[in-house]
C-alpha cells in the first residue's frame, strides 16, 4: 500500500522537493504513499567526519598512525569518513581504550575518596564471564548488587568537573558510543535505537557545519517520528525491523539498504566489466544504467553456480581480517601504552595536544567543550522556525558555528 525510498543526502533532497511539491495537489497528488528515508551508511559517514574534524588535531591523528592501525597514507581518509571499516575499527579501538584509562582513573577516585566500595567482590562473577560467555553469565554480573552501585558512582564521576581535558576526551567516547548505537540499531533491525541515535547525532551535524545534512536529517527526523499518523503501514513494517538488508544467514549481520546497494549493483558497475569506458553515448550509459539490477542479478546468479558465495563480498570483516592488521586487543594495548604517561582522565586545568603539548586558549577550550550545546541550540531554532512554524524560508542560508 505504501512505498518507502532509501537514497543518499544528494538523491533524498531532490526527491523531497518532488514529494514537496506534489504535496500542493492536495487530491490529485501523485505521490501520496511514497515515504523517503536518509540512507545511515552515508550518514554514519558524516559523524566520522564529525569525529575526525572535532579530534584530528588534539593528537587523534598521530596516536592512530604511531599505535599502527592506520597508516599515514590513509589517516586523512579515515578522519574524513571516506574509508568506512577502517575508520569504524580505528574509532572503536581508541575509544576502547581511552574507556579503559577513564576506568582506572575512577578506580583510583574509589579509594581517594575511600566509598567502601571493594571491586574484588566482583572477581567470581567475572571469572565465571571470561571462562564462558554466555547470557546467564552476564546476567550473573548485571544483576550483582555492587554493579548497580558501581554504575551510579561511575556515571556520577564522568559527569564530574575534571578539568576541560577529562571533559573533551569523554565526548569523544560519547560520540563513539552513539557510533556504536547507529550501527547495532541497523544489525538488529531496531527502528526506535535508530530515531535515537539520529536524534543525538543532530546537534553534533549542526555543531560541525554539515549544512545539507543540517537541513535534510531534521526533515527526515520529523517525518519519522510522524509516521504513525501519514503512513501506518509503512510505520508498522519499519518498526518490524524492515528497514536493513540481510546479508547471508548470520545474525547481527544486518546492514544498510543504501550500504547494500553499494556492495551489489553499484559495485557490480564499478569493476571490470562495469560502465567504465563503455560509450560516450548518453543514450547507450542510460539504456545500461535501467538494465544494471538485472546484470547485477546475473553476476550474484554466476558466482552462485560456481560456488562462489556472495556473502563473501559482503563479510563485516572484509577490509580488517588482513593478518598484516593486528588484533583488536593488541591494537587497544598499544594506543592505551601511548597515553598512559599523558592520561587525558588525569584531573588537569588545561587542553593541551596529546603529542604535541600545545596548550590550546581559552577562546578555543569553550568553543569546543561548548560545542553540542551550541549545534543543539541551533538544531532546535532550525527546526521551530523552518519546520514547525515556517517563520523563515526552509533554504533560507544556515548559520554557521564555526
Amino acid at each position: 500500500e505504501e512505498v518507502v525510498l532509501v537514497a543518499d543526502q544528494a538523491i533524498y533532497a531532490k526527491l523531497q522537493e518532488i514529494v514537496w511539491q506534489d504535496r500542493t495537489r492536495a487530491e490529485q497528488a501523485l505521490y501520496p504513499r511514497v515515504v523517503l528515508r536518509l540512507g545511515t551508511f552515508h550518514t554514519i559517514g558524516v559523524l566520522l567526519a564529525v569525529l575526525g574534524k572535532r579530534f584530528a588535531d588534539s593528537g587523534l591523528r598521530q596516536l592512530l598512525i604511531e599505535a599502527e592501525i592506520v597508516s599515514t597514507g590513509s589517516v586523512n581518509a579515515v578522519l574524513d569518513g571516506k574509508h568506512y571499516k577502517r575508520a569504524v575499527r580505528a574509532h572503536l579501538i581508541t575509544a576502547e581504550a581511552l574507556e579503559q584509562l577513564r576506568w582506572r582513573q575512577f578506580e583510583e577516585s574509589l579509594a581517594e575518596n575511600e566509598m567502601g566500595v571493594d571491586l574484588d567482590d566482583l572477581e567470581p562473577a567475572l571469572s565465571r564471564l571470561r571462562q564462558q560467555l554466555s547470557v546467564d553469565t552476564v546476567q550473573d554480573i548485571a544483576g550483582h548488587e555492587l554493579v548497580s552501585v558501581l554504575e551510579k558512582a561511575y556515571a556520577e564521576f564522568c559527569e564530574g568537573d575534571h578539568g576541560p581535558m577529562f571533559q573533551f576526551w569523554s565526548s569523544y567516547i560519547n560520540i563513539v558510543s552513539l557510533l556504536r548505537c547507529l550501527i547495532r540499531a541497523t544489525r538488529q533491525g531496531n527502528w526506535k535505537l535508530h530515531l535515537q541515535s539520529i536524534s543525538q547525532l543532530l546537534p553534533w551535524v549542526f555543531a560541525y557545519d554539515r549544512t545539507n545534512y543540517c537541513r535534510y536529517l531534521s526533515v527526515y527526523l520529523c517525518e519519522m517520528l510522524n509516521l504513525n499518523e501519514t503512513h501506518p503501514c509503512a510505520a508498522q513494517l519499519l518498526q518490524d525491523g524492515e528497514f536493513c538488508v540481510q546479508h547471508g544467514h548470520n545474525s547481527f549481520a544486518q546492514v544498510p539498504v543504501d550500504q547494500a546497494l553499494e556492495q551489489t549493483i553499484n559495485r557490480d558497475t564499478k569493476v571490470s566489466g562495469g560502465i567504465v569506458g563503455i560509450s560516450l553515448s548518453p543514450a547507450a550509459v542510460e539504456r545500461w544504467m535501467l538494465t544494471a539490477h538485472l546484470r547485477a542479478n546475473y553476476t550474484r546468479a554466476c558466482k552462485e553456480l560456481a560456488n562462489m558465495s556472495p556473502a563473501s563480498d559482503n563479510d563485516s570483516t572484509r577490509g580488517t581480517s588482513n593478518p598484516a592488521i593486528q588484533s583488536p586487543h593488541e591494537a587497544v594495548r598499544k594506543v592505551r601504552l601511548l597515553l598512559e604517561s599523558t592520561n587525558p582522565f588525569s584531573p588537569s586545568t588545561e587542553l593541551i595536544s596529546l603529542f604535541s603539548g600545545v596548550k590550546a586558549t581559552d577562546a578555543i577550550v569553550a568553543d569546543l567543550l561548548q560545542a553540542h550545546t551550541k549545534g543543539q541550540q541551533t538544531c532546535e531554532e532550525f527546526v521551530q522556525k523552518r519546520l514547525v512554524t515556517d517563520t523563515t524560508e526552509f533554504h533560507a542560508r544556515l548559520p554557521q558555528l564555526r
